[in-house]
């Protein structure tokens, strides 16, 4: 296979550049889906365009809706089933033979209607490499050093990667008699990360995954959903997210490889949009190994284990932290999360503090090219008697704010503190994301703790409690606490239940009957998303926009004077 060079390569037959490239994937290879990671890791979604086919059929692995990229389009206009075999074939007509295994994932050159290469090592390297510049993560996110990640990945893929198909493949093609000695070798490498783990985050020494861990990711979190049971790994200590996939009663057992779970939910919260949980029950259409009555694996059960806290640190975004403001003068900079992806979000939330400025004090941080922040700001100003100065405007140019505080801003901020010597100020984000601690960091280094501080709990702390889902039981697994339970079960919240899907709202709304209630996204913000005094009929047709929920109780704080449903945020 070939190899895509970094942009500006003279003479390279692939060069990396936006829109030339298409990569097919499968929700069901884990491979495959370690190439779709990287894409995400790298922020390369806008640079490379992607396919995920349904799955393999008589013809191998098809597209039923067909597929957009060129020269194959026309089967997405008009729905037509296209199968990754014809990707070969354009490619190299002697595949026409048969001779050829057609495989996942492929990296499609649309320039030049020919295949870069289907080995997913090769990809994901090429996309931490030739296409790094290319993409929108922070600076800081790769994917490891080529040598010492080539090193680790052929170590682990001689002892786990590729030793759970070579335990099961023959198991599930031939049945309990194909049994080998390799299901041993699987047990005995989760031993092995098993106690790596336990010394350090992530596979290799560092403050962020590399490509290893994203195709030992890729592994472990189809464990308990296809694995254990159609691949007959039913040794070792059992589960890895939960002890039994198919048999809720064991929830409350201890789980055999704590750490490889939290590390295996430490990566699913990076790469949540690149699990296609559905696809997993796939193994299961040519498995010899269970009768078809045979139980399948609940697959909401396992999803809730992979939602909940790691718990494994976040050293690489900790910043000074202050739990009060004292006599300090606060600098606003509320930039909305990178997951907030609505444009409410996106002005609503920088904008919201302007009331909490002090005339003549404090500063904040606001996006520029927005009339309605600017028409709000004008209005608490004249209303407030603030001072223009106390706003800083980005260029408004970029979605996040925080990627927008460029050296005008910061050469701004440093006037103002140094205006005034004797003055202590507070630095005051929504949240330490790595996008705040890019400039925030640095501008604090400069200025000295004591002068400039940072109100802001660590990323680790963020990661266990920053959502709604700490204050109930997920009705996928009711017999597990909350979070909040597991603080101090006496602390009082509203009643009520983390949902997925429309069966948990409904069997939450009935075990909250006799109550109103109302819905809030677990990932909401500026009380977008919230919905309150929620009808039956609202629950029947919800269809989840900001992901997963809390259904509660409407409380007396959610009513107005007159007893109007009112949403606090909002």
């Amino acid at each position: 296979m070939e190899e895509v060079m970094p942009p500006g390569t003279a003479g390279a037959k692939h060069v990396a550049e936006a829109g030339r490239y298409h990569l097919f994937v499968s929700g069901v290879c884990p491979w495959a889906s370690s190439c779709r990671s990287a894409r995400h890791l790298l922020g390369l979604e806008g640079v490379v365009s992607m396919d995920v086919a349904d799955g393999q059929s008589g013809a191998g692995w098809v597209l039923l809706n067909g597929t957009a990229c060129s020269p194959w389009a026309a089967t997405a206009a008009s729905g037509t089933p296209f199968y990754l075999h014809e990707v070969y074939r354009a490619s190299d007509p002697l595949c026409a033979s048969g001779t050829t295994h057609i495989t996942m994932p492929v990296l499609w050159d649309k320039h030049l209607n020919i295949i870069v290469s289907n080995d997913s090592w090769a990809i994901v390297k090429m996309f931490a490499t030739a296409f790094r510049t290319l993409g929108t993560a922070p600076e800081g996110v790769g994917l490891g050093r080529e040598e010492e990640v080539d090193a680790v990945h052929k170590q682990w893929s001689a002892t786990l990667l590729n030793t759970v198909y070579q335990a099961g493949v023959p198991l599930m093609m031939r049945g309990p008699e194909a049994r080998e000695t390799t299901s041993d070798e699987v047990y005995a490498s989760l031993d092995e990360l098993e106690a790596l783990l336990a010394t350090q985050r992530f596979v290799m020494e560092g403050d962020e995954p590399t490509a290893v861990d994203l195709f030992l990711f890729s592994k472990l979190i189809r464990f308990d959903v296809a694995f254990m049971h159609c691949m007959g790994l039913h040794g070792g200590r059992g589960g890895i997210l939960v002890p039994d996939s198919t048999d809720q009663s064991k929830a409350g057992t201890q789980l055999g490889y704590p750490n490889v779970a939290d590390y295996t939910r430490d990566m699913y919260q990076r790469l949540k949009p690149c699990v296609d949980w559905s696809s997993f029950t796939q193994y299961y259409r040519s498995t010899k190994l269970l009768p078809p009555t045979a139980a399948l694996p609940d697959i909401e059960y396992v999803m809730a284990s992979a939602d909940q806290p790691h718990g494994r640190g976040g050293e690489t975004h900790e910043v000074d932290s202050y739990s009060w403001m004292g006599d300090r003068v606060a600098i606003w900079a509320q930039s909305p999360k990178p997951s907030y992806t609505l444009e409410t979000q996106r002005y609503a939330q920088p904008s919201r503090c302007i009331p909490l400025l002090r005339p003549g004090q404090d500063l904040i941080v606001l996006p520029g090219a927005h009339e309605g922040t600017r028409e709000a700001w004008e209005f608490h100003r004249d209303t407030l008697g603030l001072g223009e100065e106390q706003a800083v405007w980005t260029s408004g140019s970029l979605y996040n704010m925080d990627d927008d505080v460029d050296d005008h801003i910061i050469r701004q901020l440093k006037e103002a503190m140094t205006r005034q010597p004797d003055t202590k100020f507070l630095l005051i984000p929504y949240c330490p994301t790595p996008n705040f601690v890019r400039w925030a960091q640095p501008l604090q280094d400069e200025m000295g703790a004591d002068k400039l501080a940072i109100f802001a709990e660590n990323q680790e702390w963020i990661e266990k409690y920053g959502d709604k889902g700490i204050l109930h039981r997920h009705m996928s697994a009711l017999e597990m606490p909350s979070v909040i339970e597991l603080i101090d079960p006496s602390i009082n919240v509203p009643r009520g239940f983390v949902c997925t899907t429309q069966a948990e709202l409904r069997g939450a709304r009935k075990l909250l009957a006799g109550t109103k209630v109302c819905i809030k996204p677990l990932a909401g913000a500026t009380g977008v998303g919230i919905l309150l005094d929620v009808s039956d009929e609202q629950i029947e047709t919800y269809d989840f926009p900001l992901g997963p929920v809390n259904l509660e109780e409407l409380l007396q704080l959610d009513r107005d004077a007159d007893g109007e449903a009112i949403s606090p945020a909002l």
